[in-house]
């Protein structure tokens, strides 16, 4: 009982490193977003309503390299994701960054965004500020606010889904976004 609470504590730590990790890199993305001179700012920015209908949210297509496929697929046969969700509208200046793996759980990180996934669900690792249910025409959603960060937690058929979004994403962009998750092809 005492080795099974041990790897218990040690998988929660990395799950604790790998989400630290994450939001770190989707941070250091967004500041390197607004900094490099080649890349286009979110031009939206404070133009967000308070209650926008889904329809006002403006999204485009986001297409994967058969290279961006492989990467994905490879990552989440690593982390026995399957089947593995994309999202197929973002954004207009998001696209792919980064796939990367630590125990059962995949992230998917874009410019804006991290779409992590798992065949276990996703849980906060700090204790809940406050949940949001929301409904999309997909399903039911959760925006949940913990440790001072926002995400939205669904399940599509067996995968669990958490998007964390960067700040220049509004929540509805996000829920639009979610809504376009697809299995990878």
């Amino acid at each position: 009982m005492n080795t099974r609470y041990t790897w218990k504590r040690g998988a929660a730590w990395v799950v604790a490193l790998f989400l630290a990790a994450s939001l770190l890199t989707l941070m250091a993305c967004q500041k390197g977003q607004t900094m490099s001179p080649g890349e286009g700012q979110n031009e939206n920015q404070g133009e967000q309503p308070a209650n926008p209908p889904t329809a006002k949210v403006e999204l485009v297509p986001i297409s994967y390299s058969d290279a961006d496929k492989q990467m994905i697929r490879n990552t989440a046969k690593i982390a026995g994701v399957n089947p593995v969700y994309v999202p197929f509208k973002a954004a207009p200046d998001d696209k792919l960054d980064q796939v990367q793996s630590a125990g059962k759980i995949m992230t998917v990180k874009y410019n804006h965004m991290a779409v992590m996934q798992s065949v276990e669900e996703i849980r906060p690792l700090a204790s809940t500020e406050s949940e949001k249910e929301v409904r999309l025409s997909t399903g039911t959603a959760k925006w949940v606010k913990a440790g001072g960060q926002t995400l939205l937690y669904l399940k599509q058929g067996k995968t669990f889904i958490a998007i964390q979004s960067a700040e220049s994403v509004s929540p509805e962009t996000i829920e639009a976004i979610a809504e376009s998750l697809a299995p990878l092809e």
